[in-house]
Parts: C-alpha cells; sequence; structure tokens
C-alpha cells in the first residue's frame, strides 16, 4: 500500500510540475486536440509539452531518489573500495549500488582517502 501511495505521489507531482511549466511555456491559443491518453488538450503545443516534461520530471525525481536509496542502504560501513572510473567509493556496496564495477579494496591510487561526506572522489 505504501508503494502504491508513493507511487501516485510521484506521478501527481510531475503531473502538476509539467501542467505548469506547459502553460507558461506554450501560446494560450485554443485549438483543442486529443492526446494519445484520451484527454483534450487546448492545443498541440501543451499537449506535446505535458508528455515530454511529465516523463523527464518522472526521470529526474527517479535519479534523485536513486542516490538516496544508496546512500541509505549502504551507508554502514567504512571500507574505501576503488572502481574501475577512478573514483573511490566508501564501501562495496556504495560501489555497486551506483553502478560502478568494482576494481579493488582500498581507495583509489591518486586518493588519500575517501570523500566520506558524499561516499565518492574523483581521481584527477
Amino acid at each position: 500500500m505504501i508503494v502504491v501511495t508513493l507511487i501516485l505521489s510521484i506521478v501527481a507531482w510531475a503531473s502538476a510540475k509539467s501542467k505548469l511549466f506547459c502553460d507558461l511555456a506554450c501560446a494560450h491559443d485554443y485549438v483543442p486536440v486529443c492526446g494519445s491518453n484520451g484527454q483534450t488538450y487546448d492545443n498541440k503545443c501543451i499537449c506535446e509539452c505535458r508528455v515530454v516534461t511529465f516523463i523527464l520530471s518522472i526521470v529526474a525525481w527517479a535519479s534523485a531518489k536513486s542516490k538516496l536509496l544508496c546512500d541509505l542502504e549502504c551507508a554502514h560501513d567504512n571500507v574505501p573500495v576503488c572502481a574501475t572510473n577512478g573514483q573511490t567509493y566508501g564501501n562495496r556496496c556504495l560501489c555497486d549500488c551506483r553502478g560502478a564495477t568494482f576494481a579493488h579494496k582500498g581507495v583509489c591510487k591518486a586518493d588519500a582517502e575517501p570523500n566520506v561526506d558524499d561516499s565518492t572522489t574523483q581521481a584527477p
């Protein structure tokens, strides 16, 4: 039930965000068009804009939440590992959760110690 409520909240947020943006970005000509979802929009610009901004809002939200979920799920241990991308992660879980490929235990050679605040550091 919590997952369904969360999904509905995300959809409502993205829908409201896309409506506000498109209402500002598009002309207010009233030439009604029917969207593929069966909903009537005031004009073609608003119809197309709502679809694009809705999808982009969902993608942006998911990206931000996945980093937060990785941090919450993996923040228990401070056992630095180096990934093939040259970044040091606070632990193997963070490395895997962020989609990086594990290279070896310990900090990356260019790093003195991992950046514990954001769990990664970039090699120069």
